[in-house]
């Protein structure tokens, strides 16, 4: 018992992590399912709920990352109190802005990272479901280039719909199948999907998330499936910054796969061709700014009315720049279907929860990305792989909220936080990937 401080028997760990990465599992192949009845994201929360029951909360509770999500989530939850005891909100509206998504998404994240971490759930069953999960992004986008020419936009409505109040953003988000629909890009119509998650760049996220899980496949067929299938998923959501942060995580695995000699090489060839490009006059800022106008146009609609929120965000900060305002906001303009505070957890968190949520947020992420990186040595595919995920997703902060990320991709953060070694040892039952 001298590997197991906690008085835990060996057998019970491992039967408990095993019964864990088979629940997961399942939710993950039984993803079209539970999304065409509309329980993708109360099974997510169920599943969060009772791992979060089933860990030991001397051991849950210390985890560091746990921890600094739950201090964003806790800041977060005082500004909703105090902004709303200033304007005589009743308490049913409290109830709600601190159960919605915007507070209880920094909870969340924290438990799937603890959770993933004491069980273990970044397993050889894990990654063989999600490649599986790849193979459908295959299958329904074959489905979709069918009936694109008939249907431009294709909604289903989900059984739950009938006893889920309209007024609640939910209901549109996570109960109503958005299928794909059409979007003019340079003049022609192309369908951009949106399948099993709420939009599209959500879609994307899950893409990457399943591109670089199912590098850690044995068998060729089922990894070769699964990353062609995360491909899909990123480039047939058609989100800017979806494709920009893949390719910037993808630069980042290979980094982390060299030595440091291939490394210090490396970086000598960088400065050299930096130093080239200086001396023939060469204006980097100019070329970033061609590029992000280049960008910009492909979808000039979506990019001012972001600019527009943003503005807003930085605007509302001013007036409330310690707490913030709680949550989003109204309208950033007349006919702009956008919401100050919305679509970006850098500008969103500073107007809902001010500067000290935005510090905490900050932390948040950096210790994530510390650890991971820590552990993504040369040898170890699995922590790259998260490694690889977790930048993704903080370069995709800029231009959404990724609190409300977590219930609809549960799998995915808690395979980051299985890809972690845990403090206390189980055997090799949960068939962990080294």
């Amino acid at each position: 018992m001298a590997n197991y401080p906690y008085k835990l028997r060996p057998i019970y760990l491992d039967r408990q992590a095993d019964l864990c990465n088979r629940i997961v599992s399942l939710y993950i192949i039984l993803t079209p399912l539970l999304w065409a009845c509309g329980l993708l994201v109360p099974g997510g929360i169920l599943i969060l709920g009772l791992f979060f029951l089933k860990t030991p909360k001397r051991i849950i509770l210390k985890d560091a990352i746990l921890r600094a999500w739950w201090i964003v989530g806790g800041i977060q939850a005082i500004s909703v109190a105090i902004n709303s005891i200033e304007l005589n909100m009743p308490f049913w509206f409290i109830l709600y802005r601190l159960i919605s998504t915007g507070v209880s998404g920094w909870f969340f994240i924290g438990v799937a990272f603890a959770a993933g971490k004491y069980f273990r759930l970044a397993s050889k069953s894990i990654v063989r479901a999600t490649s599986i999960l790849g193979a459908y992004f295959c299958s329904f986008a074959v489905f979709s280039l069918f009936f694109v020419k008939r249907i431009p936009n294709l909604d289903i409505t989900t059984p739950l719909v009938g006893v889920m109040p309209d007024r609640f953003p939910a209901v549109d988000f996570y109960f109503i199948l958005h299928i794909y629909k059409v979007e003019y890009l340079v003049g022609k119509g192309i369908p951009r999907l949106i399948l099993f998650y709420p939009w599209p760049v959500m879609l994307g996220f899950a893409g990457i998330a399943i591109f670089f899980i199912s590098l850690n496949e044995a068998k060729i067929i089922y990894r070769s499936i699964g990353m062609f299938g995360g491909l899909i998923a990123i480039f047939g959501s058609l989100s800017r910054i979806a494709i920009f942060s893949f390719a910037l995580a993808i630069l980042l695995y290979m980094i982390m796969k060299i030595s440091r000699v291939q490394l210090f090489s490396a970086l000598i060839l960088c400065c050299l061709l930096l130093s080239i490009l200086l001396v023939m006059d060469f204006s980097a800022t100019g070329a970033l700014s061609d590029i992000r106008d280049s960008i910009d146009q492909m979808r000039p609609g979506s990019s001012s009315a972001r600019k527009l929120s943003y503005e807003a965000s930085i605007y509302g900060l001013r007036e409330s720049p310690v707490l913030g305002h709680g949550w989003v906001g109204d309208y950033a303009s007349k006919g702009i279907p956008i919401r100050t505070g919305s679509h970006s957890s850098i500008y969103g968190v500073l107007y809902t929860g001010g500067v000290l949520t935005f510090a905490a947020f900050c932390f948040a992420f950096g210790i994530t990305l510390y650890i991971l990186f820590r552990s993504a040595r040369p040898g170890r595919i699995i922590t790259r792989s998260a490694l690889g995920i977790a930048f993704s997703l903080a370069i995709i902060s800029y231009a959404e909220g990724i609190y409300s990320y977590v219930l609809p991709l549960t799998f995915v953060f808690m395979f980051l936080g299985g890809s972690l070694k845990p403090k206390m040892q189980i055997t090799q039952a949960t068939c962990v990937l080294r």
